[in-house]
């Protein structure tokens, strides 16, 4: 059962990245990208990891599954990655996807007209990402890392249109 957890748990954190990178990597290299095949790319991610997490929920018992590597060693210095997963990290971890698929719902019409939504869209992967990260982060570095890039997603969210002086200095 812990595996599957962990496996389930590593999927509701990869996927908005994949999608962040499928689009931002279709719009870089020219490939055409539909923007229905981008909105439902990204409402899927959101619900996806809302249903693990909502899954992971109820079929774990309370036990804590953790899951570590080895990512940066200097001699006896030793850095590790990983997930750390419990039942209070599940429950953020649904609550985080369910109100970003609900966001997502609402920026689809919301955002219709504007040119770049790709990358709004793109940008809210990347925020999930972050925000997954760092709910299930086993140790201070990975919570400080993650954190960083939670503030690089929000900074670009709010600065989003910065043609526009005003919405572009909310974001400073």
């Amino acid at each position: 059962m812990r595996e599957i957890i962990l496996d389930n748990t590593y999927l509701v954190m990869l996927l908005p990245l994949w999608i962040f990178l499928i689009i931002m990597c279709g719009r870089f290299f020219a490939v055409y990208v539909d923007k229905k095949i981008i909105y439902m790319l990204t409402l899927i991610s959101s619900l996806a990891g809302a249903v693990l997490c909502g899954v992971n929920i109820f079929s774990s018992t309370g036990e804590i599954a953790e899951d570590s590597f080895s990512f940066l060693r200097i001699g006896d210095f030793c850095l590790n990655g990983g997930l750390y997963v419990d039942k209070i990290g599940l429950i953020l971890g649904f609550i985080l996807f369910a109100v970003s698929f609900i966001v997502q719902l609402f920026s689809v019409s919301y955002m219709k007209n504007e040119d770049k939504n790709y990358r709004f869209f793109a940008l809210l992967n990347f925020f999930n990402f972050s925000m997954s990260g760092l709910i299930f982060s086993p140790n201070l570095f990975q919570i400080y890392v993650f954190w960083e890039l939670v503030g690089i997603a929000s900074y670009l969210l709010i600065g989003f249109e910065y043609k526009n002086s005003e919405k572009s200095e909310a974001s400073q």
